[in-house]
């Protein structure tokens, strides 16, 4: 009798459904006091400090190794703004 053939292997399937975009609302950055990463969509992720610095960090992939780019710290309420 012949052998049976083996069984292929499942593949790891893509994500379904919605992926977050727009996720952070205005009031949300602002107020964040938790440190951590919070994903706002398309990799783009706002960075807060156990100090409480917030920063933008877009998630890239550049020949196949994933490196972020910094965007920038946040607007705060606590820089001078620009007389107009």
């Amino acid at each position: 009798s012949a052998m049976p053939m083996p069984r292929p292997m499942p593949q790891a399937t893509k994500r379904r459904g919605r992926h977050p975009n727009k996720a952070l609302s205005a009031a949300f950055c602002r107020t964040v006091a938790e440190s951590g990463r919070y994903a706002d969509g398309n990799g783009l992720y706002l960075h807060v400090d156990p100090s409480g610095a917030r920063r933008w960090v877009q998630r890239l992939v550049i020949h196949g190794r994933s490196r972020g780019l910094g965007l920038g710290a946040t607007p705060s309420s606590r820089w001078p703004r620009p007389a107009s």
